[in-house]
């Protein structure tokens, strides 16, 4: 393994859970202005922000999972400091918020969206980002902008660059050992784990689960001679968590 200050280590074996960053799909104007919620000091850095420019138009960018959890701890957190003017929007480029999520559960979570005074765009982006001016590409222009991205993600540049097979994310395909080399494992949200024709998703149940199996084969290769199990996923649903104590699942 060769490390960023130079140094090299030898291994017996490898796990890759490096995880997953925003993607800002190469805008790097983009990247620069906005926040992010890759780590504890970005959520940190959010709530600072929001809490000293309430009164701007804060965007979150991206109708996801994260995007809809984000902009509902945002409306509650507003309203427990009394701002009552806030303007708060979420963006989404597709054509709905949640997009592979069944009706009912989309209709459920624009119901609660509304009720907590943010405002959804759906079916456009951002065609253009000042620090005094956002433009959405349907044409509306909107003053002062606080803007949180959450349109997607993408694995680290190293897992990108390891010459090994990816998915259009840059998540390592792994075999049903987890491995993606001899010896060498990927879990959480940089493997892709084809289960019965299709990838699963991004899931914190399948990264604690995978690990488990990893470091299993590990141990079963240590003591030799034992053959090592196959990732059994055990998938216990999903839930669109927000912030005010209402959610939605399976």
């Amino acid at each position: 393994v060769f490390l960023a200050d130079g140094r090299v280590l030898a291994y017996e074996f490898l796990v890759v859970a490096a995880g997953s960053q925003t993607d800002f799909f190469g805008m790097q104007d983009v990247e620069h202005r906005s926040l992010r919620l890759d780590d504890v000091q970005g959520a940190r850095r959010i709530h600072d922000m929001v809490v000293a420019s309430a009164q701007k138009n804060i965007f979150v960018i991206g109708g996801g999972y994260t995007g809809v959890e984000v902009a509902t701890h945002l409306a509650v957190s507003l309203r427990r400091r009394g701002v009552k003017a806030y303007h708060l929007h979420l963006v989404e480029k597709g054509e709905d918020i949640l997009s592979l999520l069944p009706d009912w559960m989309k209709d459920y979570v624009r119901l609660e969206l509304c009720r907590l005074k943010v405002q959804v765009h759906n079916g456009c982006s951002v065609s253009g980002f000042s620090d005094e001016k956002l433009a959405l590409s349907d044409g509306r222009v909107f003053e002062h902008p606080l803007v949180i991205w959450a349109a997607g993600v993408k694995t680290p540049a190293f897992v990108r660059e390891l010459p090994f097979e990816k998915d259009r994310q840059g998540r390592l395909v792994v075999d049903e050992t987890l491995q993606f080399h001899p010896g060498c494992f990927a879990v959480g949200d940089c493997a892709c784990i084809r289960y019965r024709g299709s990838a699963l998703r991004m899931a914190v149940m399948f990264s604690i689960s995978a690990g488990a199996t990893a470091a299993k084969n590990i141990l079963r290769s240590v003591s030799g001679g034992q053959r090592l199990v196959s990732f059994r996923p055990l998938d216990l649903g999903y839930i669109i968590p927000l912030a005010h104590a209402k959610s939605c699942g399976r």
